[in-house]
């Protein structure tokens, strides 16, 4: 009976077939050797049966055929290489932007079954290149972070200039949605009303948001819109705003009514400086040591709030007292009377004595008519138009009046009947139906 040829595997000394191409045990390849053993010694140093084991079972026969066969013998183990893959991972790894290269090559070449190659190289590309990447990440990520800050600023400077245009589109798309609207998650689009009278202003927003909006109200000083003007609103126009929200509405006061000083100013700058805030001043006259037609005094100390006022009083200077009774001139009833057109506007001083008083007015003196006929009548001479009728007053005083000639005013003169007939004088048939009767404006009095 034949035996089969047995070797030593060199790597983990495992006795196998001669004739093994590769070792079952490790999986060591062997070369197949192209010379016939011919009993050399390295023949029987790494043959199996030249072992005193194999020496005592195999007989002489055996070992002469044995001897005349030619014998393979297992070649040297040969060393794994590394795969083109994994160097090309390796060089990838080592350029910064090819990183993620490196790590899909070294995956793949890991990944393959393949006995032959190393994976070490791959490995080590893997590793360098996912470092690569952590780094191109780091660099550029902060740019881009930059990028996008300076793209909202850009954006929303965009945004406030065309804000108008935005918000008209804005209005036009809320209002083609208007069929929508009563859902709860529903929100439009604030209107601008500024300038809008107040009602017109809250007609508008309902059109706008609903008619479940509510409105708080606040009162403000402008400059520039007319009291009753909305001038500012929160929302503010083009804000997104939901169903049932509060709006507030900011209604213009006009301007700012703050009583100015107006002592020593001049009655027409006064006059103008009031009529500036919609207000109306009102002059009394008094004597004065300060200039004339000058204010003096006023309704409202400087600084007071005339929000709710309409009309201011002053007194305004007439000049002194003293310079006014220096200025005077005396005149007599009979000039008076004659001619009142003369005196009008006059300043006259006369010497009287009070004899009736009605309606806080003096109604002066009665004395006799003489002019062509005799008629006997009371004429009023003195009327007490002083703002303060200080000294008081009273019949029988004697008086000395200041004051101006005031014109004239009609009276009636009737005829006297005398005996049945008529005292017609020298104006014979002449009818008298009116005379005009001479009044003075009393401004001060003296008490004699």
């Amino acid at each position: 009976m034949a035996t089969t040829a047995m070797a030593k595997c060199p790597k983990c000394g495992a006795i196998i077939p001669a004739q093994s191409v590769s070792c079952p045990k490790c999986g060591t390849r062997f070369k197949r050797s192209t010379s016939t053993s011919t009993g050399t010694a390295q023949s029987r140093a790494v043959s199996p049966q030249n072992s005193s084991a194999n020496r005592a079972v195999v007989n002489g026969n055996n070992a002469t055929k044995s001897a005349n066969q030619p014998k393979q013998t297992p070649s040297k183990v040969e060393k794994k290489k590394n795969s083109w893959i994994s160097v090309a991972a390796l060089v990838c790894s080592l350029l910064f932007i090819t990183g993620p290269v490196a790590v899909i090559l070294s995956i793949i070449d890991i990944a393959k079954k393949d006995d032959e190659h190393k994976h070490g190289l791959s490995i080590a590309a893997m590793i360098i290149g996912f470092l690569g990447c952590m780094g191109w990440v780091s660099v550029f990520l902060p740019n881009a972070k930059d990028d996008a800050s300076q793209t909202q600023i850009e954006a929303r400077n965009s945004t406030e200039t065309n804000s108008q245009y935005n918000y008209e589109q804005a209005v036009a798309n809320a209002n083609t949605d208007s069929d929508n609207y009563n859902s709860s998650k529903v929100t439009r689009i604030m209107p601008d009303v500024l300038g809008l009278e107040k009602y017109d202003a809250k007609s508008d927003i309902r059109n706008a948001l609903g008619s479940y909006v509510d409105f708080d109200e606040e009162l403000v000083y402008s400059d520039i819109y007319e009291k009753g003007v909305v001038v500012r609103t929160e929302p503010v126009a083009g804000a997104m705003v939901g169903e049932g929200a509060t709006v507030t509405l900011y209604t213009s006061k006009g301007k700012e009514k703050i009583m100015p000083n107006l002592i020593g100013m001049d009655v027409e700058s006064a006059e103008q400086l009031l009529s500036d805030m919609d207000i109306s001043m009102y002059t009394t006259e008094i004597f004065s040591e300060s200039d004339k037609n000058t204010i003096v005094a006023a309704e409202f100390d400087p600084g007071t709030d005339l929000s709710d006022e309409y009309s201011v009083d002053v007194e305004v200077s007439k000049g002194s007292l003293q310079a006014f009774k220096d200025s005077t001139q005396v005149i007599g009833y009979e000039d008076l009377y004659r001619y009142p057109e003369t005196y009008e506007e006059t300043p006259l001083k006369i010497n009287a004595t009070i004899t009736k008083i009605e309606d806080s007015r003096l109604l002066g003196i009665t004395y006799n008519l003489s002019y062509w006929a005799t008629y006997e009548g009371e004429t009023v001479i003195l009327y007490d138009d002083r703002s303060v009728q200080e000294p008081t007053l009273k019949v029988g005083d004697k008086i000395t009046a200041y004051g101006y000639g005031d014109g004239k005013s009609t009276i009636d003169i009737k005829q006297k009947e005398y005996q049945g007939s008529l005292l017609i004088g020298f104006s014979y048939n002449k009818t008298v139906d009116s005379y005009y009767v001479p009044k003075i404006k009393v401004e001060h009095f003296d008490i004699r």
